[in-house]
């Protein structure tokens, strides 16, 4: 079960959140949905120390579209924007290439930022279209403006079966004020290629964003037991940059339990006994080799099946 749990900070820096002063996989370390979601998937790989792409192009979109949601002013410590050109040292002005003494100094320099490149200041106007779009949406601006944002909260999973406390911690896009119409929402802000709600639907499930929430929802009502809707605020990555409002069924909460709570007690199982399973370590593998079956869905389906007219 989760207790302890108390905000530690409300418009929380991303280095302020990610330090960790203990090892992955060590009884400090901190545990986060992301943390868990990947340990689900592999905990041997997860250990080993798998790490997300944050500079891929929608993720660092998504991170800048937070920020200047959110927290705009944390732009300038946390991205740069990449200059079109650059200037060798015969005074030529050349199109801006990682191959060159200047610009491999330039992005040297940045590094002391979140993250460190915009791929052009295309990107940048794109977001503050995207972000206008949000504005504009009467509802999303009103639960934006009633909300704490980037509330990071800590925790404790107490497990059951082994003993063992886990530290934990949760990092809040929106949380509605007590004294807001929203006060029994949570939200989160996501980004997305489709945002039509059958398709953001399987994301849900694709991206275990119902895991997030679940873990967030818990977390946040083991303070003060007040909040029962979890809603996404999603906006496409891609003109028009069409938004979206999404409240997540109990049905899919109770499925993001489920899963965190099982990935929990894995974890602490892992943490007693020194063995963080792989990819092969099932009941289902024989003699450490797993079996690839085809899902019903392929049945009757090839990829080279197009009967093609020849001569």
């Amino acid at each position: 079960m989760i207790t302890n749990a108390k905000i530690v900070s409300i418009q929380t820096k991303p280095e302020d959140y990610h330090q960790s002063q203990f090892e992955r996989c060590t009884p400090g370390y901190v545990m986060s949905s992301s943390d868990l979601r990947e340990f689900a998937i592999c905990p041997a790989r997860y250990k080993a120390g798998v790490e997300e792409d944050t500079e891929s192009s929608s993720m660092v979109f998504g991170s800048l579209l937070d920020c200047m949601l959110l927290t705009p002013s944390q732009l300038e410590s946390r991205f740069a924007v990449q200059p079109e050109t650059y200037t060798d040292s015969k005074g030529v002005v050349k199109p801006f290439t990682r191959q060159s003494k200047t610009c491999k100094e330039w992005i040297e320099a940045q590094k002391g930022k979140t993250i460190t490149l915009i791929l052009s200041g295309d990107k940048v106007e794109d977001a503050k279209i995207a972000v206008d779009r949000m504005v504009n949406d009467e509802i999303i601006n009103s639960f934006i403006n009633q909300s704490d944002v980037q509330v990071y909260i800590s925790a404790l999973w107490e497990d059951e079966d082994t003993g063992l406390k886990v530290p934990l911690k949760s990092l809040i896009d929106l949380l509605p004020r007590e004294d807001s119409e929203y006060s029994s929402c949570i939200a989160d802000l996501k980004t997305t290629r489709d945002a039509s709600t059958m398709e953001f639907n399987r994301s849900i499930f694709k991206f275990g964003y119902h895991i997030q929430a679940a873990f967030y929802f818990d977390i946040v009502n083991a303070i003060k037991n007040d909040r029962d809707t979890f809603c996404f605020i999603v906006q496409e990555n891609k003109p028009p940059f069409q938004p979206g409002k999404r409240i997540l069924h109990i049905d899919f909460l109770e499925m993001g339990r489920k899963e965190y709570q099982a990935s929990l007690a894995n974890y602490c199982k892992c943490l007693k006994s020194g063995f963080f399973p792989s990819y092969d370590d099932t009941d289902e593998a024989v003699q450490g080799w797993s079996t690839c079956y085809p899902e019903p869905w392929m049945e009757g389906k090839t990829l080279f099946g197009v009967k093609y007219i020849f001569g």
